[in-house]
């Protein structure tokens, strides 16, 4: 790595590969993570300076999660697709793994073949393999599942076929509007930058703490993504 002024003091998430529902994600999620390390309030300075501009940001680019964008009958993109498939394999691995005996059993692989990474490294050209794999993985699971579990995960098919077809013909809308950069995100991107130079002046040089404050791989696409996990985030 070649280190320049940019950079090291350049805005860090001044990047066209990072849309503006990944920086939201990104920014609610660094929140959360100073909140839940906030026992002493040594980084409610901070969690004041994400706090704001992460509301103003959401309000004004309107993104919002495929499941309120269901209730109230807007349209729902790819992106939110694979965002919340990726949110649901996450969040009920536990659960999966409980009701089908344990992590280490066969079934799980029909599940997790690759890990929880592979739902975070979802492209849209793997979404129509990964969700018909769901699908029949969770009908043919069922009983043990659940009727809500298996409906849940085999919605997915549906969900990724639909917002694929409505967007067919979208695609260069996705590609500027999404990444539009305004004042607001502007304002929220050097939010996050003091953010990450407090943790940078805080604990330098120690990656290890430098992970319970920041997912980059929230940022970023399958291509851009490094990440490599196999459990759930915690």
């Amino acid at each position: 790595m070649t280190l320049t002024i940019e950079k090291v003091f350049g805005n860090y998430f001044d990047d066209k590969s990072i849309n503006n529902p990944r920086l939201g994600n990104f920014g609610k999620n660094t929140l959360g993570r100073f909140k839940a390390m906030n026992k002493t309030g040594e980084y409610t300075p901070i969690i004041d300076i994400i706090e704001s501009p992460l509301t103003i940001f959401m309000n004004e680019s309107g993104e919002i999660s495929l499941v309120e964008a269901q209730r109230r009958g807007l349209t729902i993109t790819t992106d939110m697709v694979i965002d919340n498939l990726h949110d649901t394999m996450n969040e009920k691995y536990i659960e999966i793994a409980y009701k089908l005996g344990g992590e280490k059993v066969t079934a799980m692989l029909e599940f997790y073949p690759h890990g929880v990474s592979e739902y975070g490294q979802a492209t849209k050209e793997k979404m129509p393999i990964i969700t018909d794999r769901l699908f029949k993985a969770a009908d043919l699971h069922k009983a043990a599942l659940g009727k809500d579990l298996s409906d849940l995960l085999k919605s997915f098919e549906d969900l990724w076929k639909n917002a694929r077809e409505s967007q067919t013909n979208k695609k260069t809308e996705e590609g500027t509007d999404r990444t539009s950069r305004n004042k607001s995100r502007v304002d929220l991107e050097l939010a996050l930058t003091k953010a990450v130079h407090h943790i940078g002046e805080k604990f330098p040089g120690d990656v290890e703490m430098g992970k319970n404050f920041f997912e980059f791989h929230l940022l970023y696409n399958a291509t851009n993504s490094a990440k490599d996990a196999t459990t759930p985030v915690v």
